[in-house]
């Protein structure tokens, strides 16, 4: 009974994700829909015939230079402080509730002290901070981060959905709290004069090594100390103790304000990475340092990875918008808009076309397979019934079976990606 009354207290500690459900300010969308430049769109209008017109009267021309003062000023930054603080604050109270929770659950035990260096019965047993062998212990931790981040970076190239909707949620939470980063070009046009400051890249790298340095103290000696040690303690099972703690730690990263698949891809790849903290302890003596340390690095890594890509993603759509299209794509393009009729309007070409070159993850001015699956997944992402992966698979090999013209590279360019997302849309049940 008493190790189910702890099982339930430290559910309620982990149930609640700091990151989860923040949302991107408006200025600092990371929307693959989101208009930079009032000038970006005047190449293609010439590919749509009898709109240049419409284009001009609909959209203001009126353009801004961003400031200088604001890109050359190192005290300026766009991080969100309120969010930073809450993530620490969130952090801190962990530990402390699962403190409260475990000293108030042993003072109605009669069983003795709690060993918190110890819940296996390996028998190889270090003091919980050996400070004696710290060199070791910082060579544990930095080879103890390697698999965890190799196993990410194998994960973030997968395709399914449930998979990108949670690298989406992950993209907006990170931008939302560092911002766009700094610009080098000081003479970048924008519709409007920036409404926050952007972020310098060694301010971001900064905060994101603090929250991770107090993120993996406080979650390390929370779910690899105190959670395994009670567990332990009432149970005398190593193995209920081991995969308690994971499960535990997977536990913590779920939250209400996400969609279902994107909580059972988090809890699926942090209770891993809890049986991975587990082993890690385990294999350092049952030293808590090598954790800490691989857990704050590893955490480092997605924070930086995750801003930097994004913005990269960014710079490379607003560029990619500008260069003029080819001969072949402006036919195309001609031909889908006397399909389309009245649905390829000006605006509506100007998303699609941002849409497309935000997808293009290798940068080549076309999209592969995962990449258009990642970008149906997108455009479908506020439907009630969203495009099968394998339909949108099917469609991909038809669109380039049915290319006229030599070209056997599998990847679409822009009028044949437009053509797929035009005829799903057009089977949808939710229409535009």
């Amino acid at each position: 009974m008493k190790l189910l009354i702890l099982f339930i207290c430290l559910i309620g500690l982990s149930s609640t994700e700091p990151f989860q459900g923040v949302k991107a300010p408006q200025s600092y969308s990371t929307s693959p829909t989101e208009s930079k430049t009032t000038l970006q769109y005047m190449d293609e209008i010439e590919v749509i015939d009898g709109l240049k017109a419409d284009f001009q009267t609909d959209f203001q021309t009126d353009i801004y230079l961003q400031p200088e003062g604001q890109r050359n000023d190192p005290l300026k930054t766009g991080i969100e402080m309120d969010t930073v603080r809450t993530i620490m604050v969130s952090q801190f109270l962990l530990l402390l509730g699962a403190t409260v929770v475990t000293l108030g659950t042993l003072a109605f035990s009669n069983k003795g002290s709690l060993n918190l260096s110890q819940w296996s019965d390996i028998g190889i047993i270090h003091p919980y901070f050996d400070g004696d062998m710290w060199r070791l212990r910082l060579v544990e931790g930095v080879l103890g981060a390697v698999p965890i981040i190799l196993s990410e970076n194998l994960l973030s190239q997968d395709a399914n959905r449930e998979n990108v909707l949670a690298d989406f949620s992950a993209r907006n939470r990170v931008m939302a709290m560092f911002g766009r980063r700094i610009q080098n070009n000081e003479n970048d046009v924008v519709d409007q004069p920036p409404t926050q400051p952007e972020t310098p890249m060694i301010h971001t790298l900064l905060f994101s090594a603090a929250i991770a340095m107090l993120t993996g103290i406080c979650e390390e000696v929370v779910f690899r100390g105190l959670t395994p040690a009670s567990i332990f303690y009432f149970s005398h099972s190593f193995a209920l103790a081991f995969f308690g703690q994971a499960f535990l730690f997977g536990l913590r990263h779920v939250s209400p304000k996400v969609s279902q698949a994107e909580n059972k891809v988090g809890i699926a790849l942090q209770t891993t990475s809890g049986l991975w903290y587990g082993l890690l302890y385990i294999l350092a003596g049952e030293d808590i340092l090598p954790c800490i340390i691989a857990h704050a690095l590893y955490d480092t890594h997605i924070l930086m990875k995750t801003w930097m890509h994004t913005n990269d993603q960014m710079d490379y759509t607003d560029n990619a918008v500008l260069q003029q299209l080819t001969t072949t794509d402006k036919s195309e393009l001609r031909k889908l808009k006397q399909e389309a009729g009245q649905g390829m309007s000006v605006e509506t070409f100007a998303v699609l076309r941002r849409f497309f070159y935000a997808f293009d993850y290798e940068r080549v001015g076309t999209l592969s397979k995962p990449d258009v699956q990642r970008a149906v997944c997108y455009a479908f992402i506020n439907d009630v019934e969203k495009p099968d992966q394998d339909i949108v698979d099917e469609m991909f090999t038809n669109v380039l079976s049915a290319r006229v013209h030599y070209d056997t590279t599998p990847r679409l360019r822009l009028p044949e990606f437009l053509r797929v997302i035009i005829s799903l849309r057009a089977n949808s049940t939710d229409k535009i």
